[in-house]
């Protein structure tokens, strides 16, 4: 459902592209196949490594992932049409947060579409999730990195920098058959970020159990997700 919402708020079709934060190309594959061109760059070499395995024949010659720094890209001024960060930007250190955008605003035509997709704040059940990992494993306020991205793309509206086309928000259905199968999810997603020795995975179930109030780890989990969707005009 969620790769359906996705096409139609990117509108891809013809259209040069880069993903911010691609991680191992879920997106990328999807919206690749009506654009004219797709790259994605991440500054992970495990998930670039795998996303560059995992690309499909017919995708080859359209869609490119590379190794990169969000804030110092190497591609020329004025190139793309699109640019997207899905559930990225606000991962970002805040202090580069800023110069991200402005890199962004550079290789984008005049006019061209930035599109952010980022969590709510106050974060839903399904984002506590990835909370708790962060806080306990990687030592980073996830609320208050949402909080600052989402500070940053005021400013620049402010600013005019950019200007507003609209801002909606996004809701997903996840359904899990039990427990684990949430547990696993959750570890795959950090997949070039995190190795999940044992004691962490032990940690990792007390806390989620915890805060979706966990009774029998066999019955199925229902979670929906709720993202902000920021759809932005480059204004050079």
């Amino acid at each position: 459902m969620f790769q359906e919402d996705l096409l139609n708020i990117v509108k891809p079709a013809n259209k040069k592209i880069i993903e911010i934060g691609c991680g191992k190309g879920e997106n990328a594959f999807s919206l690749s196949a009506m654009s004219k061109e797709y790259i994605g760059i991440d500054i992970s070499k495990d998930v670039i490594d795998l996303a560059n395995a995992n690309i499909p024949v017919n995708l080859k010659d359209k869609l490119k992932f590379k190794i990169g720094d969000a804030s110092c890209l190497d591609f020329d001024s004025n190139y793309f049409d699109t640019a997207v960060l899905i559930h990225s930007f606000h991962e970002m250190p805040l202090q580069i947060q800023y110069p991200v955008i402005q890199e962004v605003r550079r290789v984008l035509k005049n006019e061209g579409t930035i599109i952010v997709i980022d969590p709510v704040e106050p974060p839903v059940l399904f984002q506590e999730c990835f909370n708790f990992i962060n806080r306990e494993f990687k030592f980073f306020n996830h609320s208050l990195s949402v909080i600052h991205s989402n500070w940053i793309i005021e400013e620049c509206l402010r600013k005019n920098l950019l200007k507003l086309d609209r801002k909606a928000t996004i809701k997903v259905d996840y359904s899990f058959n039990n427990f684990n199968e949430l547990i696993q999810f959750l570890i795959d997603d950090y997949y070039g970020e995190l190795t999940f020795t044992d004691e962490m995975i032990n940690i990792l179930k007390n806390g989620i159990s915890e805060i979706l109030n966990i009774k029998d780890i066999n019955e199925d989990i229902k979670l929906c997700d709720e993202n902000f969707v920021w759809i932005l005009k480059n204004n050079k």
